[in-house]
């Protein structure tokens, strides 16, 4: 198998990370869920498997190697890799963070079942959620997450990507801190009478139902953030008038580089402590937010 060269001896112009060789197909929810993290291993049919961590950013590299992260011993060899400067040698950032562990379900899901988040077995890497994981629900799946009975080191993940057809009910009072991306597919609702905070540093995508209950939701990052329903686009070639609603009970916006998208309803009160984009449709016109609270901020 060659990797970065075709059979007519054309070159990728571009870089590799992440490198992972099946004998299976994948579905579309098991590579969404694992494209922007690390395997932490354990996966069946997986034959090959290159995380490209080697070397110093355009530093003087000797490595040849490629260690197989599959266990399967398929050690790879690099050939005609200048390994010094800025082209033709080991560079940072990669693709995905290294250290940043895709964790998902280890059981059979039952839909008539609800699994509790706080349960270490449930999980493929025998531990409950921290800052280093990717998690991501598959289908099927009745999550219920009582963030008071977590650690405060469990109260802090990677990236949450709640597949179609699952759900997470959210109970208690602390914060959620999400340092990647919470992607809604499913449903993610909050018990009656919790008042739990989810605190992102990165989008807060809704393509399922988010239902706030008394939650606050704050979006913290330093860069690009989108909030909203990212589906509002309609195909090219067709136009809709259907612009998608997403329900928020407090908001509070405190990047300078937020943006809309669909409409977005505020049950309580929001908060913009920065610039806000306000985005548009795919017609041209302006997304909304409406505020239901007499006290908006």
């Amino acid at each position: 198998v060659k990797i970065g060269k075709d059979e007519y001896h054309e070159y990728f112009a571009g870089s590799i990370d992440e490198v992972r060789i099946w004998n299976r197909a994948l579905s579309d929810a098991e590579i969404q869920g694992t494209m922007n993290c690390e395997l932490g291993g354990g996966q069946t049919n997986l034959l090959a498997y290159y995380k490209f961590n080697q070397g110093i950013d355009g530093g003087n590299n000797t490595e040849t190697s490629l260690p197989d992260n599959s266990g399967n011993g398929n050690t790879g060899t690099l050939f005609n890799f200048l390994l010094n400067g800025t082209t033709s040698n080991w560079v940072a950032p990669g693709g995905v963070s290294s250290g940043n562990i895709c964790l998902t379900l280890n059981i059979t899901p039952d839909p008539d079942s609800t699994y509790s988040w706080n349960d270490s077995s449930l999980w493929a890497g025998g531990h409950v959620p921290t800052a280093n994981n990717t998690v991501t629900i598959p289908p099927n799946f009745n999550i219920e997450l009582d963030l008071n009975s977590l650690p405060d080191s469990n109260r802090i993940v990677g990236t949450i990507i709640l597949a179609d057809s699952s759900s997470i009910q959210v109970s208690g009072s602390q914060t959620l801190q999400i340092n990647g991306d919470l992607v809604i597919n499913g449903t993610l609702g909050v018990d009656s009478g919790s008042s739990p905070s989810f605190r992102c540093n990165g989008n807060f995508l809704v393509q399922g139902q988010f239902k706030p209950g008394q939650s606050t939701v704050n979006l913290v990052g330093s860069s690009q953030q989108t909030i909203g329903d990212t589906s509002r686009n309609s195909p090219p070639g067709k136009s809709s008038s259907i612009v998608p609603t997403v329900t928020f009970n407090n908001l509070v916006l405190s990047n300078s580089q937020t943006q809309t998208s669909g409409t977005l309803v505020i049950n309580n009160e929001i908060t913009i402590n920065n610039d806000l984009t306000i985005g548009t449709e795919s017609n041209g016109t302006f997304d909304t937010i409406i505020v239901n609270s007499d006290a908006p901020n």
